[in-house]
C-alpha cells in the first residue's frame, strides 16, 4: 500500500508540475488567460490498398448544404469530408427545392464557390454538381456532376434540365430509386432517359438505405455503382463516426473509385486549377469505365471482378507453421474494411487492419471462399478461389 500511495503521489505530483508549467507559460498577463491547447481538426484516415494499376479514392457524390435543404454551411461540409477520410466530394444542392431561399443567395453555384477555397487548401477534389429534383415515383431525382453552371439547368421540363446538364459535359446519376416508395420500379420517364443513354450511374446505397434490386439493375443495365450519404444534417448526427475502427468501421456511405495510378500521380504533381482538372479527368474516367465499389456499414457492393481484386489487394495469407496434419497461416487485413469469410462450414471475421490465425488440412492449396459482406447481385455474395502460399 505504501508503494501504491507513493506511485500515486508521484503521478499526481507530475500532473501538478505539468499543469503548473503550462500555467506558468501564461503568467504575466493579468487580463486574459487561455486554455493551453486548442483541438485541431483530425482526419480519420481510411486505408485502402492500391489494386493493380489503380489507386482507390474515397468519394461522396451527394451532399447538401443550407443553400438547398441541408442544415450546414458549405465549408463545414468540406472540413467534415476531410475529417471523415474522403478524397473527393460534390455538393449537390437542389435546384428546385430550397426551403432557406429567402435567407441565402439565388445563385445556384454559390455553395460550390464558398466551398472551393477550403477544398483546395485541404486537398479535397471538389466536383461542381447539383441535384435535379422532381416528384419521386414519377420522374425522380438526379445528380449532375462536372457541371459548369447550375443556374442554366433551372428549367421546368426535367428531361430538358438533364439535357442541358449533358450539354455542359455533366455525368448524370440516378438517385435513390427506392427512397419514399414501396418498391424499386423504373417509371416510363426513367425508362426513356435510360434508353437514351442519359444516365451514367445509379445509387445502390443512399444514406441508410441499401437497394439489393438496384444493385442487380446496375449490372443488368451496365450502370456505375454509386454509394452516397445524401447528407442534410451533420454526418456525425447520422452515422457513428467515433467508434474503434477495428471493431466498428462506421464510415459514411461512400463510393470507392479505382483511378489510374500513373495518371493520378501526374495530376497531383501539377499545380492549382491545372491539377484539379487533371484529377477530375481521372475521376471522370473511372466513373465512365464503371470502376467503382459502394461501401455502407461494413459492406461492399459492386461488380464481382472489382470485389475480388479489392479483396485480393487487402487480404494476405502467410504460412507460419505446419504439422503432419495441418498447415497454419496468419491472415492479414491491410485495409480499413472488415471481411466476413465462409470457407466450407467455417466462418472467419477479419477486422480492419488486423490479423487472425487459421489452419487448414495439410497440403491444401486452394480455398473456395464466399465473402459474406460483399454483394455482387441481389442477395448474391461473390465466391473467390484463394491460392494458399507454400
Amino acid at each position: 500500500m505504501k508503494r501504491l500511495f507513493l506511485v500515486m503521489a508521484v503521478c499526481a505530483g507530475c500532473c501538478m508540475l505539468f499543469a503548473n508549467v503550462l500555467f506558468a507559460q501564461q503568467e504575466g498577463n493579468v487580463n486574459k488567460q487561455f486554455a493551453p491547447f486548442k483541438k485541431n481538426l483530425n482526419r480519420k484516415e481510411i486505408v485502402t490498398p492500391d489494386v493493380g494499376n489503380y489507386k482507390v479514392l474515397k468519394a461522396d457524390f451527394h451532399i447538401h448544404t443550407v443553400f438547398s435543404d441541408g442544415l450546414v454551411w458549405p465549408t463545414y461540409r468540406v472540413s467534415e469530408a476531410w475529417a471523415d477520410g474522403l478524397d473527393v466530394m460534390s455538393i449537390t444542392d437542389h435546384i428546385e427545392y430550397r426551403p432557406h431561399k429567402k435567407y441565402v443567395s439565388d445563385d445556384l453555384n454559390v455553395s460550390y464557390r464558398i466551398a472551393a477555397p477550403l477544398a483546395e487548401e485541404l486537398g479535397i477534389v471538389l466536383i461542381p454538381g447539383t441535384e435535379i429534383t422532381r416528384k419521386q415515383g414519377e420522374i425522380g431525382h438526379y445528380n449532375a456532376l462536372f457541371i459548369k453552371d447550375a443556374n442554366a439547368l433551372a428549367v421546368e421540363d426535367a428531361k430538358e434540365s438533364i439535357r442541358k446538364a449533358l450539354e455542359q459535359g455533366a455525368y448524370i446519376i440516378f438517385n435513390h430509386p427506392g427512397w419514399a416508395v414501396d418498391t424499386c420500379v423504373i417509371t416510363p420517364f426513367q425508362k426513356d432517359i435510360l434508353a437514351a443513354g442519359m444516365i451514367g450511374g445509379i445509387e445502390v446505397v443512399n444514406n441508410h438505405e441499401y437497394y439489393p434490386r438496384v444493385l442487380s439493375w446496375s449490372k443488368d443495365m451496365d450502370l456505375t455503382v454509386i454509394s452516397a450519404s445524401d447528407a442534410h444534417e451533420p454526418i456525425s448526427e447520422s452515422f457513428y463516426m467515433d467508434e474503434d475502427n477495428r471493431k466498428a468501421p462506421r464510415f459514411r456511405p461512400m463510393t470507392l473509385l479505382f483511378v489510374d495510378n500513373d495518371a493520378y500521380r501526374k495530376a497531383c504533381a501539377l499545380k492549382g486549377k491545372e491539377s484539379d482538372r487533371a484529377k477530375m479527368a481521372c475521376i471522370r474516367e473511372a466513373l465512365e469505365s464503371k470502376r467503382t465499389l459502394g461501401y455502407f456499414d461494413g459492406n461492399l457492393v459492386g461488380r464481382e471482378h472489382l470485389l475480388e481484386a479489392f479483396f485480393g489487394a487487402s487480404v494476405e495469407f502467410v504460412k507460419t507453421a505446419g504439422t503432419a496434419k495441418k498447415d497454419f497461416y496468419k491472415v492479414i487485413n491491410h485495409s480499413s474494411f472488415p471481411y466476413k469469410i465462409k470457407v466450407g462450414n467455417s466462418y472467419y471475421l477479419i477486422d480492419p487492419l488486423s490479423i487472425i490465425s487459421v489452419s487448414f488440412a495439410k497440403g491444401k492449396q486452394t480455398l473456395s471462399a464466399e465473402i459474406l459482406n460483399m454483394h455482387c447481385y441481389e442477395f448474391v455474395h461473390p465466391r473467390f478461389n484463394i491460392q494458399l502460399p507454400d
